[in-house]
């Protein structure tokens, strides 16, 4: 009986571990963004990004504001404070105010992307944005168009 119990719990196990390869996700780690990351970010620069857990920005090296806030939530963090401080930023109305927030959480790199311009919990305001920093990295168009700003160029 126990060697049929064994066999049995060895074939799911079997069946688990193989179709866990079928669903697996990849990332090609000479993506032009991951190598732009690497290449200009240090590791002590802090980024603002929409809600990402793994994205090729992470992958690049960079240490998001906010990322995923499941992480921070459940080791006791304030994530609801934070949360609100990110909407302050992207929704920031005068390039006075966004470079204020900016400095005084020493945001380096704003990212505005798809998940930013669709975001239910703000409304960006990238035309201050734009305004206010040089965009050093864009890929895409329209609604899709992935910029990088970097706080240390100013207009």
């Amino acid at each position: 009986g126990l060697i049929v119990v064994m066999t049995a719990t060895g074939i799911f196990d079997y069946r688990v571990l193989h179709k866990l390869d079928e669903n697996s996700l990849n990332y090609r780690m000479d993506d032009p963004l991951i190598e732009w990351v690497a290449e200009n970010a240090d590791a002590d620069d802090i980024w603002l990004t929409p809600t990402y857990a793994l994205h090729k920005v992470v992958l690049g090296g960079a240490m998001l504001y906010y990322g995923w806030p499941y992480y921070a939530w459940s080791a006791g963090y304030d994530t609801w404070g934070r949360e609100e401080i990110v909407k302050q930023m992207y929704e920031a109305s005068d390039s006075v105010t966004l470079d204020a927030l900016m400095t005084e959480h020493n945001i380096r790199y704003i990212v505005v992307d798809h998940d930013v311009r669709t975001s239910t919990s703000y409304v960006v305001r990238e035309d201050v944005i734009a305004a206010t920093y040089r965009a050093v990295y864009t890929d895409g168009d329209g609604d899709w168009t992935f910029t990088i700003y970097d706080t240390d160029k100013k207009w």
